[in-house]
């Protein structure tokens, strides 16, 4: 909601990309005329221009800094909280200005997106890739203690689902960055992360590109499933039917012989 007189302009909201968006548009419009923004919620702050000038080496970057590290449109990464994410930024405030802008190469962008949120796991990480940065996380802290393993969750994400979520930060970030144009760049959704949805006429993010496995096949032929009744593994309720392989000999009651699995029945088949 906005309450405009001849003297300022007050924002009500409390909402964190609106923040984003008043900061860097008032920035850079050079805006002379007094911004604020107040939250309708009882003892939240009010924001004004002094907040730009406090922060207006790091306020052009801000929007990609943001939807990068964690908006409505694209997830976040476990462990990496805001104040990390600008913790960085502020140590290398030019580090994302390929991100946002629509002419950019996308693998540019995509490189100084690694370089930054692997920054955001670890001041030294240096790989080239984002899959490289997670196999040295895992590292690190797998040496830290014999029983113990890092969790999944923990770890950057792979190059190939990182590549995704990047697209998805720079096409909204060019959305954010060109909201008071009146003719702005023209970016397809299916471009940059986004797949069809026919059924809701919709399109939804992608968690990686089509063809590419969610795992090497090594290790998804270490899925196994413990489901019981006689025969076993007759739905999706099977993990080993819902990940689409066939059960082998390290599934709890079927063993891979005695089961209802479709896929189990058609290895053996090929096997005689």
């Amino acid at each position: 909601m906005w309450a405009r007189n001849s003297w300022s302009t007050i924002v009500i909201a409390d909402d964190t990309d609106v923040f984003i968006l008043l900061l860097y548009h008032h920035l850079d419009k050079s805006l002379s005329s007094p911004m604020y923004m107040s939250s309708p919620i009882q003892n939240r702050s009010h924001i004004d221009k002094a907040t730009i000038q406090a922060h207006r080496a790091i306020v052009p970057a801000l929007p990609a800094a943001h939807t990068l590290s964690g908006c409505n449109t694209v997830p976040s990464y476990f462990g990496i909280g805001k104040g990390t994410v600008l913790r960085v930024l502020k140590a290398a405030p030019n580090s994302l200005s390929q991100l946002g802008c629509p002419d950019a190469s996308l693998s540019e962008v995509v490189d100084e997106a690694t370089k930054f949120i692997g920054n955001c796991y670890n001041k030294g990480l240096k790989e080239n890739t984002m899959s490289d940065n997670r196999y040295k996380v895992w590292t690190t802290k797998f040496g830290k203690t014999i029983t113990s393993t890092p969790k999944f969750e923990t770890l950057p994400p792979s190059t190939e689902a990182f590549t995704e979520n990047v697209k998805r930060a720079h096409l909204e970030t060019c959305i954010w960055k060109c909201a008071v144009l009146q003719d702005p760049a023209e970016m397809d959704p299916l471009q940059f992360g986004y797949i069809k949805h026919k059924p809701s006429r919709s399109v939804i993010p992608t968690t990686v590109p089509e063809g590419v496995p969610l795992a090497p096949d090594i290790i998804m032929t270490l899925i196994k499933c413990g489901c019981e009744g006689s025969p076993p593994c007759k739905n999706l309720n099977c993990s080993c039917i819902r990940h689409k392989l066939p059960c082998t000999v390290f599934c709890k009651f079927c063993a891979g012989t005695d089961c209802s699995n479709e896929l189990t029945k058609s290895v053996a088949t090929d096997e005689v």
